[in-house]
């Protein structure tokens, strides 16, 4: 599951970049404008700075994000941002194995669940020995179940119903596969030795992220879970064998899943999101920079109203008053994505500008900025995205 946590930012960032405005223009202390600025002072410095392209106050403004569940894929794009922190798990140290730990957890809990493309495999603990693995689309349809009974360390297929569409078969397949550590057909009275732990599927260190909109092609998602899936496999085994983990690497899959903490200034951030979020960005990435701006957004509004896709970052270099995102959706975005889906088009503001960066005409950049956010919302319903603020310095 893709996660995004805003770890810790600037105390009173809003405060101290309007004072750090002011600043330039007087010998008088920071000290002295952190702690006296009226509030209605902060919004009008803020203002200004973006008013004039006056940005070095910005760069005061510090956030940490920790980001879980990340394709390689998007961590490669990611990191080339270069006027950032990063610190990435390391797969020469971190090997994609399974926990025992994690997995013995999970059995204590009685439940695991993981999500795939949007269809969520679930395993529970239905009593002693007895548990019940099951594939539910999005929606929550179940599209296949089956019982298993374990004695002795041999589990016994007891029940099986559906799993006849392809990806929930491929997901009792990896299910399976990763329990027995090998090929188990998903039928009813089959029995295997489980060989790591019924919840290992559940337990892996590392996963993987598949493409969403490989949805609409069920029999080639169901290909890339068994493909995957073998790659894992064959990857546990080279390691088994004393292949150097930096070396058995080199099979995993691109969208294997990784961990990076990102520490950038407000200023970058800006820049970062006026990239990432815009329709031209690739959608994993652009769905991460939309969470990003959604948690520097609840802890700094002030700030991150101004900030959004290049269209508006650029706007707001061209006009006397800056724009924000919600004046020129008709809707606040912040909302839209607690919600879980985007509110209805109501363009306002009228852009200065003839047409944005990417030629994009000025009457069509509110219809864009509103299509890419309605396909982050998708994205990240169908990946189980979750985005916290967890603290602050």
């Amino acid at each position: 599951m893709l996660s995004v946590r805003l770890v810790s930012y600037t105390r009173d960032g809003e405060r101290l970049v309007a004072a750090t405005a002011k600043k330039s223009l007087t010998r008088k202390p920071l000290e002295a404008y952190i702690d006296a600025l009226p509030d209605e002072d902060v919004e009008v410095w803020i203002r200004e700075t973006l008013r004039r392209q006056h940005l070095s106050p910005w760069e005061h403004s510090i956030y940490t994000f920790s980001i879980e569940g990340l394709s390689r894929v998007a961590t490669h794009q990611l990191v080339r941002h270069r006027i950032a922190s990063y610190t990435q798990l390391s797969l020469r140290y971190a090997t994609a194995e399974y926990s025992p730990r994690l997995a013995e957890a999970l059995e204590e809990a009685g439940e695991a669940s993981l999500m795939v493309a949007g269809y969520r495999a679930e395993l529970r603990k239905l009593g002693e020995g007895r548990y019940l693995f099951a594939v539910r689309d999005v929606e929550g349809s179940e599209l296949g179940r089956m019982e298993l009974r374990l004695r002795g360390g041999v589990a016994e297929i007891a029940g099986l119903e559906g799993f006849r569409d392809p990806v929930s078969r491929a997901l009792a397949r990896s299910f399976l596969r990763d329990a027995a550590g090998g090929e188990v057909e998903p039928r009813a009275g089959a029995s295997f030795r489980v060989e790591r732990h019924l919840y290992a599927r559940f337990a892996r260190w590392i996963d993987y992220q598949a493409p969403y909109r490989l949805r609409s092609s069920p029999e080639l998602l169901a290909e890339f879970v068994e493909q995957t899936d073998r790659a894992h496999h064959l990857y546990l085994r080279m390691l088994a064998e004393g292949v150097p983990a930096e070396d058995a690497r080199y099979l995993l899959p691109h969208g294997v899943t990784s961990s990076i903490v990102v520490t950038v200034n407000a200023r970058e951030l800006l820049h970062m999101l006026s990239l990432r979020t815009c329709t031209r960005a690739q959608w994993e990435l652009r769905l991460v920079a939309w969470l990003m701006w959604l948690l520097a957004y609840r802890v700094h509004p002030r700030l991150f109203k101004w900030a959004g896709p290049r269209c508006i970052y650029y706007e707001n270099t061209v006009r006397n008053t800056p724009v924000s995102l919600e004046e020129v959706l008709g809707y606040n975005p912040a909302e839209a994505l607690e919600r879980g889906f985007h509110g209805e088009l109501r363009p306002g503001a009228g852009l200065a500008s003839e047409r944005c960066p990417e030629g994009v005409p000025a009457i069509g950049v509110a219809r864009c900025i509103h299509a890419g956010l309605s396909e982050a919302i998708k994205a990240a319903r169908l990946m189980g995205a979750d985005a916290r603020v967890l603290g602050r310095d």
